[in-house]
C-alpha cells in the first residue's frame, strides 16, 4: 500500500475537503486522519525557570549507618 500525505487545516468543524489526489474513479482508498498531540512547553521542560539543584557536600558519605562493616 502506498501512502500519500497532505497537510490541511480544518476550516469547518467536522469537515475537510481534499482535492488533487493521485487516484482514479472507482479506485478503493483508505483514509486515516492523524491529529498531532498538543503538548504544552511546560510539560516538555518541567524544570525550566526553577532554581538549579545544589549539593552542599557531594562527597560526604550517605547512609553510612545502614551498612554493617563487621562481616
Amino acid at each position: 500500500m502506498r501512502a500519500h500525505t497532505i497537510n490541511k487545516v480544518v476550516e469547518e468543524d467536522g469537515f475537510i475537503e481534499i482535492q488533487d489526489l493521485p487516484v482514479r474513479a472507482g479506485q478503493r482508498v483508505q483514509v486515516i486522519v492523524l491529529m498531532p498531540d498538543e503538548i504544552a512547553p511546560a510539560a516538555l521542560y518541567p524544570l525550566r525557570g526553577r532554581e538549579p539543584f545544589r549539593y552542599e557536600r557531594p562527597n560526604d558519605p550517605v547512609g553510612e549507618s545502614d551498612w554493617d562493616s563487621n562481616e
